[in-house]
C-alpha cells in the first residue's frame, strides 16, 4: 500500500545521500598510450612522451611552477590539515589528511592536447562533471610552457584541489 510508495520515492535521495558520504574512490587517470611518469612534486606525478625532452630549462621551470602554485592552493583550501570526512558504514565522521593523487600530462603542442582532452572526455565543461579523473593537461609552446599554459594549470589545479577537499 501507501507505506510502501512512499519508501519508493525515498530511494532516490537515500541512494544520492550514500553517494555523497561515499568516500572518493582512487580513479584510473587518462593517462595517454606512451606517455611515462619522469617525476613528482608533492601529490602531483608529472608523465613526458619522450623522456629525453624531461631536462632542464623545462624540468627546472615546472617543478618550480608546480611547487608555487602547489603550495598557494595548500593555503588556500587547507590542504595540509586534517579533513573531517562521511563515509558509508563508517559511524560518525573521522577525521583524515589523505589527499588523492592527482597527474600531470605534458603534451608537445596545444593540438595533441586537444585531441586528448577531447577523447578523455574533459574538453569544455565536461571536465568539472567528470572531476577531471585527478589529471590535467599542458601543452609546450617551443619546448616551454607558456603564459596561457600556466593560467591553464592554475585553472585546472584549483577545480582538483578543490575537489579533493569535498
Amino acid at each position: 500500500g501507501r507505506p510502501m510508495l512512499r519508501a519508493l520515492a525515498l530511494l532516490p535521495f537515500l541512494a544520492l545521500a550514500a553517494r555523497a558520504q561515499a568516500p572518493a574512490a582512487e580513479v584510473k587517470p587518462d593517462i595517454p598510450q606512451g606517455w611515462v611518469a619522469v617525476d613528482r612534486v608533492e601529490t602531483v606525478t608529472i608523465y613526458v612522451r619522450d623522456r629525453k625532452a624531461w631536462v632542464p630549462p623545462l624540468r627546472t621551470d615546472l617543478k618550480t611552477g608546480l611547487q608555487e602554485l602547489y603550495g598557494v592552493l595548500q593555503k588556500q583550501f587547507g590542504l595540509g590539515e586534517e579533513a573531517l570526512v562521511a563515509g558509508v558504514g563508517r559511524t560518525g565522521l573521522f577525521k583524515d589528511t589523505k589527499r588523492g593523487a592527482m597527474h600531470l600530462v605534458v603534451f608537445d603542442d596545444k593540438a595533441q592536447h586537444d585531441a586528448w582532452a577531447a577523447k578523455a572526455g574533459i574538453d569544455g565543461e565536461k571536465h568539472i562533471a567528470a572531476e577531471y579523473r585527478n589529471t590535467v593537461g599542458v601543452w609546450l609552446d617551443a619546448g616551454k610552457i607558456s603564459p596561457e599554459g600556466w593560467a591553464g594549470l592554475w585553472h585546472d589545479f584549483t577545480h582538483q584541489f578543490f575537489r579533493l577537499v569535498l
